[in-house]
């Protein structure tokens, strides 16, 4: 099975833009698309037929999402958190509160909730073999 990016989505304009900028060694990605590289999927034994899911980030505050980013990434280029939070934004993102579970006994209040923050649209399409 292999997995990719959708060519044109915010995903890839994320990747093509945003890390590229703020990556020190750049991003450039030539993802594949079911239309020019079907061919050579099929080939190599790969099914002509792909899927689309999306796959759900989530993260129990924004802080973390940013640290993740960061990491994942490589943001080496230091971008601001207001940047991060910007480009969050285009990708897609939800908030809700969530109480916390295990606050309870130490020394934190148990009717605490924290932000959960989820980036929801990363979709990747996959090419199946079997």
């Amino acid at each position: 099975m292999i997995g990719d990016v959708v060519k044109g989505s915010n995903e890839a304009d994320f990747l093509n833009g945003f890390v590229n900028q703020y990556n020190s060694l750049g991003h450039n990605g030539d993802f594949i698309t079911f239309e020019r590289d079907i061919e050579l999927l099929e080939q190599a034994g790969f099914s002509s037929t792909s899927l689309i899911k999306h796959v759900h980030w989530n993260f129990k505050s924004q802080r973390d999402c940013h640290n993740f980013l960061r990491l994942l990434f490589s943001l080496d280029n230091s971008p601001s958190n207001e940047k991060l939070d910007q480009t969050i934004d285009t990708l897609g993102t939800k908030e809700k509160s969530i109480k916390d579970k295990n606050a309870k006994g130490k020394g934190k209040n148990p009717n605490h909730h924290f932000s959960h923050s989820t980036i929801n649209s990363i979709r990747i399409k996959y090419y199946s073999s079997f």
